[in-house]
């Protein structure tokens, strides 16, 4: 199964040379449980889209420094890819590719007046109607974020599958075949540290304090690793 990457944006310049790029970084997540899968990564952001849909049999979005609403040429190039390329295809949004999808098909995202998400936070499962590839169950993962933006009303047709009182639309599932979550579950906790200390000028103290106390928290990074690669593979 070919996988491609739609990257948003460059890795954090400091974690660069020790992760690689977004697609490195996805691939390293996904293939304890997708080893027939390959990854191709697409420089979104640089207006390097595949030039067809059909190029890769699913697609996944990742994070960036940009927001989604901004009026970026590439932006709406990438939400016009998605748009076509889920009408047979799953797509899997992650952070600001949650936030892209959910946009895409007729959601809100908006900045957040409760300001940013940071360091490892708590996901409520939904109780009911969880999709069969939500397998192993839990009714809570334990995941590292960073965002500012969130998705503020459900787009039609989405199901919500987890959230907290921070960000209530933390994860979502919309039509059949597109996947939005917005934690990011391909980030180590070394890899969050390093985030931390590459932006923690954005912070007050408290939050970057407590930022860099939750990476003490067992994350579930290799569960929404098997949820993510079993939406894409059903």
């Amino acid at each position: 199964m070919k996988i491609g990457v739609l990257e948003a944006g460059p890795n954090v310049a400091s974690l660069a040379d020790r992760y690689g790029s977004f697609t490195d970084m996805f691939q390293a997540w996904l293939e304890p449980v997708a080893d027939d899968a390959t990854f191709v990564g697409f420089r979104a952001y640089e207006n390097g889209l595949p030039e067809s849909v059909a190029a890769c049999d699913a697609y996944m979005v990742t994070g960036s420094a940009a927001s989604v609403f901004d009026s970026t040429p590439w932006i709406a190039s990438l939400s016009d890819f998605i748009v076509a390329a889920a009408s047979d295809r799953k797509i899997a949004g992650i952070c600001f590719g949650h936030q892209l999808v959910a946009q895409a098909f007729g959601g809100t995202v908006e900045r957040s007046e409760k300001g940013w998400g940071a360091g490892v936070q708590h996901y409520d499962v939904a109780a009911d109607g969880a999709p069969d590839w939500m397998t192993p169950c839990r009714k809570r993962v334990i995941l590292g974020a960073s965002h500012q933006d969130q998705v503020t009303s459900l787009p039609p047709n989405a199901q919500p599958l987890a959230g907290n009182s921070f960000c209530p639309n933390a994860m979502m599932l919309i039509g059949d075949n597109v996947l939005a979550v917005q934690p990011h579950p391909e980030f180590p906790p070394l890899f969050m540290a390093g985030l931390i200390e590459a932006v923690a000028h954005r912070y007050d103290d408290e939050l970057e304090a407590a930022a860099r106390a939750s990476l003490a928290l067992p994350i579930d990074s290799a569960v929404v690793a098997a949820w993510v690669w079993q939406f894409l593979s059903g």
